[in-house]
């Protein structure tokens, strides 16, 4: 073979392993700086969601950085300048979280988040983020045979993000800490550095004599029309990814290691949309999105959380296929090689737009996830087959919407009339509307209205079912308290995850769900508990406050809370009565995460702590490290118990635990409450598991001798720490 195409396809080669490593490194300090900073927020979903955007908005500076500086400097300063920049980014490394703790009470986490993320990984982001860009105007200067179409470069780059972001979870956090993986990292940065130079020399010498200013005059002028179609087209699958991100770790599994799903889904959209050859057909992936679509927001309609192996792939596939259609549109009418830069710029502008408006504006606008159904709704508006002019819109679709709504609520209100169950109700009012639906497929815009329309209506009570009392929405996540059918309990749910019930009817001050006497809890406070005297009980995680139910007179209490918005509703006595009932004065709620609030307890102060705190329905890692239960024993009287509510359906932590427990030097007893009947069931009764920890064993060993109470078992994992965890290893898969 010629030495020219040898050449040529080893400079190739040589960019696009700068890319991808570039993208791989970019994707693999995402999940591991929100690790660190996860314990300081509860580990709420949110955290995710504000650092995305924090990544989507620097993309977007790094982009505007590759489009506007080679435009103002000549390219040998530019190649120069650029690769100290990249030399000064080794002062801020291994990053590390810069800042103090995160404000308290009332205020508002998302700001000193933002600072931490500038401040930790700011400037090497902003530096990752410039290399894509930046090669392909690079290599289209070279004047090689597939100069004039670097977009290839695109296509590695995210292969590169696919790959650091999976490998993360399932390579760097089994096997490394936190310490190693940052150390890792920067050695890994420096091997990028020397990639970027030698793709620079390469730059530098064999690049043509055409300038960019040259260049873009012999390219047609781009439309304002066209650039917005760009952001808008870019925007709907950011903010759909971020929505499917929340309703899957809040409503269906929360799992938080699910969090990076549709992020490396959404990354393996542009793989394939701005591949050379297609892995998925384009024209398939349009006829078939719109039957996907109609599915998923029938799951949305009826409420379905299950069967989770048929509904979380559905979310999932639908969201897939959508981004490569919306990323197909952008591929399609991608520019020549010299707009590239702005075309990526207006691409990641509308990346940051769209996460902005599911991580920051959603959660002070919606009581709900209602980002989602609107993603879901604009991108059924954009699919491009059914376009007989660009963005065709009339006064009749917004009547087709009324009356597909309509449609909705007439059905829902005649089985409410009817009596009938929630999900009957549903199914009766979804057929209909999916078949007017259906009916529009070919007006874009009336088809996704009137999908917008079907989500809107099911948000309305329907049939016999729960009645909402009360919908907010904060940092921490959603809350809702609802009626059951019959009036007599109030439910407090998280997402979708139900996390108190009281009866507002005869025993108000009866603790329900897991809390109840017969389960394991009520064994700890029978066996433990004096019947009077002083004792000094800490619990981190105060729901609506059930577990006041055990205070007795003399009794202090210190609940610990990081969601103020779940203070308001356990202290308002028309939602929950627990805390007003049953605290008494000596109770107190201190807002804040519970670990660090904890610290400020004096020395050997509780006779029992109890830890019932909860991140998507998992107790949150940094309350489950080595540093995390020797604060709990510092804290503990000399004959104080340690109590865990380690119920979960996705996760078991009895391992977890026992290493802990192992590694204090502390008895561990464990109770698996699962045999749980109907009957039960319908008195408040939940399936729960609880661990008790002491110092000695004398002192549960009044628990001991208690039905379902035995040693807990052998340590199953490696002791957790601040610097390591390992939450794949203790999924229930």
């Amino acid at each position: 073979m010629p030495p020219g195409p040898q050449r040529e396809r080893l400079t190739a080669a040589g960019f696009a392993a700068t890319a991808a490593v570039s993208a791989t490194l970019l994707f693999a300090v995402e999940p591991m700086f929100a690790r660190m900073v996860l314990p300081q927020l509860g580990s709420t979903p949110a955290v995710w969601s504000t650092a995305v955007v924090f990544y989507q908005v620097t993309l977007l500076l790094g982009y505007a950085y590759a489009h506007l500086v080679p435009r103002v400097l000549p390219r040998g300063r530019h190649l120069a300048s650029h690769i100290v920049l990249l030399l000064l980014v080794l002062l801020t490394l291994p990053f590390a979280i810069r800042l103090g703790a995160p404000p308290g009470g009332q205020q508002n986490p998302i700001p000193w988040l933002l600072a931490v993320l500038a401040m930790g990984v700011g400037a090497p982001f902003l530096m990752l983020s410039t290399t894509g860009p930046l090669l392909q105007r690079w290599y289209a200067s070279l004047g090689h045979t597939h100069s004039a179409d670097p977009y290839f470069l695109y296509r590695a780059s995210n292969i590169g993000s696919a790959v650091g972001l999976a490998a993360y979870p399932l390579v760097a956090e089994p096997i490394l800490t936190l310490h190693q993986q940052a150390q890792w990292w920067a050695v890994g940065y420096v091997v990028f550095i020397v990639l970027v130079a030698l793709c620079a020399v390469v730059a530098r010498r064999m690049s043509t004599p055409t300038t960019d200013r040259d260049t873009a005059t012999t390219d047609a002028p781009l439309s304002w029309r066209r650039r917005v179609g760009w952001l808008v087209t870019a925007a709907v699958p950011s903010t759909w990814m971020l929505g499917v991100t929340l309703h899957l770790t809040t409503e269906l599994a929360p799992i938080p290691l699910l969090w990076v799903v549709p992020l490396g889904l959404y990354l393996l959209s542009f793989v394939v949309a701005f591949g050379n050859r297609r892995i998925l057909s384009r024209t398939r992936c349009v006829r078939v999105l719109p039957y996907l679509l109609i599915a998923t927001v029938g799951t949305l309609q009826l409420h379905a959380s299950g069967p989770l192996w048929f509904v979380m792939p559905l979310h999932l596939l639908t969201f897939f296929i959508g981004a490569v259609v919306l990323h197909g549109e952008l591929s399609a009418d991608r520019p020549a090689a010299a707009r590239l830069t702005e075309f990526y710029l207006w691409l990641s502008a509308g990346g940051a737009i769209g996460g902005a408006v599911s991580g920051l504006l959603a959660p002070l606008v919606f009581p709900g996830f209602a980002e989602y159904p609107l993603a879901i709704a604009a991108a059924a508006a954009l699919i491009p087959s059914f376009r007989r002019k660009p963005f065709a819109a009339s006064w009749r679709d917004l009547i087709a919407a009324v009356v597909v709504a309509a449609t909705v609520l007439i059905a829902l209100q005649g089985a409410s009339a009817l009596h009938m169950d929630d999900l009957p109700a549903r199914t009766l009012a979804f057929g209909p509307a999916a078949l007017l639906a259906f009916s529009m497929l070919q007006r874009r815009v009336r088809f996704g209205l009137a999908l917008g329309a079907m989500m809107l209506a099911a948000a309305f009570p329907a049939g016999a079912g729960e009645h909402q009392l009360f919908a907010g929405r904060d940092f921490f996540g959603v809350s809702r308290v609802t009626t059951s059918a019959d009036g007599k309990d109030h439910i407090l749910y998280s997402g979708a995850i139900v996390h108190n019930v009281q009866h507002m009817s005869g025993d108000r001050d009866e603790p329900l769900t897991y809390y109840t006497h017969q389960g394991p809890a009520g064994d700890v406070f029978a066996a433990a508990a004096p019947v009077s005297g002083r004792w000094h009980v800490g619990v981190i995680g105060l729901g609506a406050g059930a577990l006041a139910c055990y205070a007795t007179p003399g009794q202090a209490w210190t609940f610990y809370e990081i969601d103020p918005l779940v203070e308001r509703l356990a202290s308002d006595p028309t939602l929950f009565t627990y805390m007003h009932d049953c605290a008494g004065p000596s109770s107190s709620v201190i807002l804040g995460d519970g670990r660090l609030s904890l610290q400020t307890a004096p020395e050997h102060s509780y006779d029992l702590i109890v830890v019932d705190a909860f991140g998507s329905d998992v107790i949150p890692v940094h309350l489950l490290t080595r540093e995390a239960f020797d604060l709990y024993n510092s804290k503990l009287a000399p004959h104080g118990l340690l109590l865990l509510n380690v119920s979960n359906q996705y996760v078991d932590l009895t391992g977890v635990v026992s290493a802990a427990a192992n590694a204090e030097g502390m008895p561990c007893l464990s109770r698996d409450d699962g045999n749980i009947t109907a009957e039960d069931t319908a008195n408040g009764r939940f399936a729960s598991h609880w661990m008790v920890l002491a110092r000695d064993a004398a002192d549960i060993s009044a628990l001991a001798g208690r039905q379902g109470w035995e040693s807990a078992p052998p340590a199953t994992a490696k002791v957790w720490t601040d610097d390591y965890s390992d939450l794949v290893s203790v999924i229930r898969w």
